[in-house]
């Protein structure tokens, strides 16, 4: 399901919404369209163990309704739980701060490479590449700021780190040319083999970061 695209992946619940007979509500004006958001997309090629997808629908959706839901999608993706949310002019993407990434990569390290990793957020700018909007060439950016936490270690021939970065609307940085930029500090010759798993979005809550569906209170 890694390799399914965000655009792909609102096909597949607006499919499966049908086949388990579940009704949406449709935005207003000339061009309707169904009321459903998938909260932050996702890079292709990453894994994920906490997304969000939310509807606005006429119907009561329950326990059942879900697993009914589940029946109809494919092996990898599953809902695991459902929250009633308040009716709000804005979706959950809008709320969304940061988001926690853990990353793998195999390589075989020296002493100095190992010691070289756990400097790497010693340094006052970090610098990776990413795609200008106007001239889609890649540019060397600082990126020290939207990064809020970073551990890595090195363990039986795999670099591996947990991390928190920025994903906001006006402000995202992908976890992977981040890894891409630790392995060149490192001296490690970078790998297809790069895994990257998401775990968690976040917002902002009385100062405080929390799980995103925790933004508002349930409503009974």
């Amino acid at each position: 399901m890694k390799y399914i695209s965000h655009l792909d992946l609102h096909r597949l619940f607006k499919r499966s919404l049908k086949k388990a007979g579940i009704r949406t509500d449709y935005s207003k004006g000339f061009n309707p369209h169904e009321i459903v958001n998938v909260v932050q997309p996702l890079s292709l090629g990453f894994e994920s163990s906490s997304e969000y997808f939310e509807l606005e629908t006429p119907d009561t959706v329950d326990r059942a309704v879900m697993e009914e839901l589940n029946r109809s999608l494919p092996m990898g993706i599953a809902f695991t739980y459902l929250k009633k949310l308040p009716l709000q002019k804005k979706n959950l993407s809008a709320y969304s701060e940061y988001a926690t990434y853990r990353f793998s990569v195999p390589a075989q390290l020296t002493e100095e490479q190992t010691r070289q990793l756990q400097s790497f957020m010693d340094q006052p700018q970090i610098m990776v590449l990413k795609r200008s909007k106007k001239t889609k060439e890649p540019v060397a950016k600082d990126v020290r700021s939207q990064i809020r936490s970073f551990q890595v270690s090195y363990e039986d021939g795999r670099i591996l780190g947990e991390c928190m970065l920025r994903c906001a609307s006006n402000e995202t940085l992908n976890p992977l040319p981040l890894v891409q930029a630790l392995c060149a500090y490192a001296c490690v010759e970078v790998c297809s083999s790069i895994a990257i798993r998401r775990l968690e979005l976040y917002g902002l809550k009385d100062g405080r970061l929390i799980s995103l569906p925790e933004i508002y209170d349930e409503v009974l």
